[in-house]
């Protein structure tokens, strides 16, 4: 197993952070580029060459989201949509919002989702002529679930299955007994099934390959359903919060308890495959997963739980990005980000790696 001592060589971004105060969560890596978004402006740098943008705006940008072939970023102020070709970074469409958008995913066969100010749901079309056609829904039957600026409102989850058609959000209050988690049909622009089960704020929502499960992160536990009739189940109950690195598979999924452990967990058995200590932020590209514990980084197959590669970052990382044969890790200074390469072969770890413990069930 191979160790790098330095293996963040040299901070990439760092005179764009430090003149972007901002949320350095808000950071997208679509497949040449580098997307920096916040309440200041936006910045799209090329990934293998960052030093200098090669676009930028001023003003407060809510939502990024992009497929292989384009790239679509949402202003606030004014409310606006603008499409990007990845090849060239060429601006190919602008298109005003009646509300800024609160959140925007991929939903696949060139459709975009999102929610606006108003409540209403926004399906985004990329047409053969590479315009931009929007529908929206008010939701108004769902008016308490879904307006987002209601008194204690507190948070906004959204995913898409990648599918063309579903899309899946939930809207959280402050003290809410229960949170609904809305199943949404771009095509039919109707709500599909209304799942329950969530007894707090949702953080995060995410589907497995397929559409076959959905998972939501609340600040407590995560959760399953299996769809399309599915009741919900718990597959971790965290000590500090849970998070949802990915899915391998429509079987196997990774999930993380923040300060604790990185879990592999089979949805056929509710059983944990493999765990390993954790503490702090994890990404998952293909079979591959980085997870840090600390400032100590590791590289490890997601399948087995067997480390690959490990190394020590600088300082505490707060976020990673993980593409390919990089890995991109955002320090707790929020202005600094480095590349760690991850091309040395490793050296035949233990299969399950160092300490992992497996066949672990989950809670019900």
């Amino acid at each position: 197993m191979s160790h790098d001592h330095a293996a963040t060589s040299r901070p990439l971004l760092s005179r764009a952070w430090r003149a972007f105060p901002y949320d350095p969560r808000l950071l997208t890596w679509a497949e040449r580029w580098l997307v920096v978004w916040s309440a200041y402006g936006a910045r799209i740098f090329p990934a293998d060459a960052p030093a200098d943008p090669a676009w930028e705006e001023e003003g407060a940008f809510n939502a990024c989201a992009c497929d292989s072939a384009y790239l679509l970023l949402a202003a606030q102020s004014p409310p606006s949509l603008i499409l990007f070709h990845q090849a060239d970074l060429r601006e190919i469409a602008r298109v005003p919002l009646q509300a800024h958008l609160q959140g925007l995913v991929y939903a696949g066969l060139g459709a975009f989702a999102g929610i606006d100010a108003r409540g209403h749901l926004v399906r985004v079309q990329i047409t053969l002529e590479e315009t931009l056609q929007l529908d929206d829904l008010d939701l108004a039957d769902f008016r308490d679930l879904a307006a987002p600026n209601p008194p204690g409102f507190e948070r906004l989850a959204l995913a898409a299955a990648e599918d063309g058609d579903l899309v899946a959000f939930a809207l959280s209050r402050r003290k809410a007994a229960s949170v609904p988690v809305v199943l949404f049909s771009l095509q039919a622009m109707k709500v599909r099934q209304v799942l329950k089960g969530a007894r707090s704020t949702v953080v995060h929502l995410a589907f497995t390959p397929g559409a076959a499960t959905l998972l939501a992160a609340t600040w407590s536990v995560a959760l399953a359903w299996s769809l399309p009739r599915g009741k919900a189940r718990t597959l971790l109950r965290a000590r500090s919060y849970p998070e949802l690195i990915g899915a391998l598979d429509p079987h196997h999924v990774l999930l993380a308890d923040h300060k604790e452990r990185l879990v592999c967990v089979d949805l056929r058995a509710d059983a944990e495959v493999w765990e390993h200590p954790h503490y702090g932020p994890a990404a998952l590209c293909g079979e591959r997963v980085v997870h840090a514990r600390f400032d100590h980084l590791t590289l490890r197959d997601a399948r087995t739980g067997a480390a690959l590669r490990t190394a020590d970052a600088p300082k505490f990382p707060n976020h990673l990005l993980l593409r390919g044969d990089h890995a991109l890790i955002q320090t707790s200074a929020g202005c600094v980000t480095r590349r760690w390469e991850l091309t040395r072969p490793h050296q035949g770890p233990h299969p399950q790696g160092r300490g992992a413990r497996v066949a672990r069930r989950a809670p019900t």
